[in-house]
């Protein structure tokens, strides 16, 4: 069965406000580089904004191939389905499976992540669940998974019936 994994607005205008102004220093930048060097500059001179741009470009590339597709349930897998590659989860690795609120999180603080350009994703402490990774795309529909070799993680489905579905063990 697949769950479809919805962007929170959130997600949305920040996907969207940080892609365009990505876009305008892209832009601006290279035009900047053609008129000079157009004018007699050496394009050697624009190194660091040619750079700049690439790693500007690179980093909304890489988030958003990172970024969650959808969940997929099927023979006793959890499949976490990204634009670039997909985790399996086994159901016989799942440990706890239930759906959190706000107040079972406490306080959320990103260490090594995204937090909401396409989604939230990567490395995240939880003052109650402690250390955890997120596959997430929205800031509610949370499903804390832990698996027996204590990795922790959270997906957030459109459909909150996964969780009967991961439930069933």
């Amino acid at each position: 069965m697949i769950y479809n994994a919805s962007f929170d607005n959130t997600t949305k205008v920040l996907s969207t406000v940080i892609v365009a102004a990505i876009l305008v220093i892209v832009a601006s930048f290279w035009g900047n580089i053609a008129q000079s060097v157009g004018a007699g500059m050496p394009l050697s001179a624009f190194f660091g904004k040619i750079l700049l741009t690439l790693l500007l470009l690179s980093i909304i590339i890489f988030v958003f191939l990172y970024s969650i597709n959808y969940y997929r349930i099927e023979n006793n897998t959890l499949y976490i389905h990204r634009r670039l590659n997909t985790v399996t989860v086994p159901f016989a690795e799942i440990k706890t499976v239930c759906a959190v609120a706000d107040s079972d999180m406490g306080l959320v603080f990103r260490t090594f992540g995204v937090g909401g350009l396409f989604g939230y994703l990567g490395k995240f402490s939880s003052s109650k669940l402690g250390s955890l990774t997120y596959y997430a795309t929205q800031n509610k529909n949370r499903v804390f998974i832990e698996l027996h070799n204590s990795k922790k993680f959270l997906i957030t489905p459109d459909d909150m019936g996964i969780v009967g579905q991961l439930s069933v063990q």
